[in-house]
């Protein structure tokens, strides 16, 4: 695809931290918000790589930012309301080319975005429908790929009520464990090593699951009517504090692991079923590859895309639009090993 042929194209970028999703679930907009932190880093990485491929980006915009990197030829729309938020939602994507919505999988937000934009679903540049429905609950994806053999993380769901006294979690979950919420967006979790130190009221859906003891990585799908292409797998890193706040990553990996991390994506992408755009894998490589496990399905743009495009030559933003077009995409990289910082969200 070249320059030319974008030239007049328009993609709709929503973000929901940075783009007025604070308006609607009432979170702060703050530097202490990480959603917000993260968010508008990937968002401004995404929008000047299409700036620069050359396509007519529009985006919202929280009323109350103040300094972005967002290069001035964006179009912006200053978002100060809710009931805002969700027309320019609405009236930006049916104006839009394509259109991409960045937003957590909390509370259900980033479904309801493409509840809100049904009937437009072949103009998305993320997952929608099924897929998306799957991959927005930890446990309904865990599930679905231990039933399809992919894998064998032993995991269940905390009953409401019962949640240090859960008989059938401890009859199938051995300890040390890993308590996170159903549709958690990072990496909010807490580790058990005993069931008194589950709390005894959890707000909302959380899941409890095996403990592995392993490499973290992730590795990005990119998916569209040609098929499945990847990028390298990186390494992750995560801060020691609270629920342990994703850092960055490193690459390459191990030429073995990097296999093994391939193998298991590929498998677990086939178990999911047929979806379009960026898809983020969280994975864990166990001391014992008999246990390794994807542990959480992003259907949406992660932090990685960040040290991604750093890594390659090609234009990551544009290449998406290509292959939801159906066309194929060489990955070029341009650093043979790199280690990545998200901006501003390094430990203190």
């Amino acid at each position: 695809m070249t320059r030319s042929s974008q030239i007049g194209e328009t993609v709709f970028v929503v973000e929901w931290a940075s783009g007025g999703g604070c308006w609607v679930d009432g979170s702060a907009y703050s530097a202490d918000n990480v959603y917000l932190r993260q968010g508008a880093a990937m968002a401004e990485a995404f929008v000047a790589d299409l700036h620069r491929a050359g396509f007519q980006v529009r985006m919202l915009q929280d009323s109350r930012a103040i300094a972005t990197l967002i290069p001035d030829q964006i179009e912006t729309i200053s978002i100060s309301s809710a009931a805002m938020f969700w027309k320019e939602l609405r009236d930006g994507a049916k104006a839009a080319d394509w259109f991409l919505v960045i937003a957590p999988e909390c509370a259900g937000w980033l479904q309801r975005c493409h509840v809100e934009l049904l009937g437009l679903e072949r103009k998305s540049l993320s997952p929608t429908g099924n897929f998306l429905n799957i991959a927005a609950s930890k446990h309904a994806t865990s599930e679905r790929l231990r039933v399809a053999g992919v894998q064998r993380l032993v995991g269940e769901m905390l009953e409401p009520g019962c949640e240090s006294n859960c008989e059938t979690c401890k009859a199938k979950v051995g300890l040390p464990a890993i308590l996170k919420p159903d549709d958690g967006a990072g990496g909010e979790r807490l580790v058990i090593r005993d069931w008194s130190e589950v709390p005894d009221v959890l707000a909302g859906r959380w899941r409890i699951e095996s403990l592995i003891n392993g490499v973290s990585v992730s590795i990005a799908a990119w998916v569209g009517p040609a098929g499945v292409f990847w990028t390298e797998p990186v390494s992750q890193r995560f801060s020691e504090r609270g629920a342990g706040e994703y850092l960055g990553g490193e690459f390459p990996l191990d030429p073995e692991l990097a296999a093994r991390t391939k193998r298991l994506a590929e498998a677990g992408m086939a178990a999911l079923g047929p979806t379009q755009g960026y898809v983020g894998l969280d994975i864990v490589l166990a001391d014992d590859p008999f246990f390794d496990a994807i542990v959480d399905v992003n259907p949406r743009l992660t932090c990685s895309y960040i040290g991604l495009r750093q890594i390659y030559a090609t234009n990551l933003a544009a290449a998406i639009v290509q292959i939801c077009r159906g066309e194929k995409v060489e990955f070029v990289r341009q650093l043979s090993n790199h280690a990545f910082l998200l901006p501003n969200l390094g430990d203190d």
